[in-house]
């Protein structure tokens, strides 16, 4: 299974630190993949109900 986890630290070494807790309490995680946003990428929501409207009228 695949899942997203978002954390928020206050530096890098504290990002560090709760990945070296989740690795060290056993969990099952085999791999991790880490990507870090160095600024805000977009600043509103997509309306998901407006999208399905959109689709279910051009079927």
């Amino acid at each position: 299974m695949d899942y997203v986890l978002k954390v928020v630290t206050p530096s890098l070494s504290a990002f560090q630190q709760v990945i070296d807790r989740l690795l060290s309490a056993e969990l099952g995680i085999e791999r991790y993949m880490t990507y870090i946003a160095t600024r805000e990428i977009k600043s509103t929501q997509v309306n998901l109900a407006n999208l399905m409207v959109i689709n279910n009228d051009k079927a």
